[in-house]
């Protein structure tokens, strides 16, 4: 997922690890980020490098941005009947995700 870089982030929004251009689309581009940011990094993503999974980590401490790595899983580890499935850490992550929507939009 990416965004235009003319338009700000302003509404809480939960990322899945999603492409190595993401560094960029939304943190090196942007002039600001203006509202609550989730991520979920699969470290063994096929689709994101290590150095751009780094660059996507260093964001980390940035505010309204936190960032969930999760060691030894692949692309769509949380995607039902997918070939990397697990459940375990897929149940970390919608927990995750659940916890960060209901304190975000609550009262939105």
């Amino acid at each position: 997922m990416t965004f235009p870089d003319s338009r700000p982030l302003t509404r809480s929004t939960p990322l899945w690890s999603t492409t190595a251009a993401t560094p960029k689309s939304i943190f090196k581009r942007r002039t600001g980020l203006n509202a609550p940011l989730l991520m979920h990094l699969a470290e063994e993503d096929e689709f994101i490098s290590k150095p751009a999974q780094q660059e996507i980590s260093s964001t980390a401490g940035k505010p309204n941005a936190t960032i969930y790595s999760y060691p030894g899983q692949h692309h769509a580890f949380a995607r039902h009947n997918g070939a990397h499935y697990d459940g375990s850490a897929a149940a970390l992550a919608n927990g995750r995700t659940y916890e960060f929507l209901n304190r975000e939009l609550a009262g939105s």
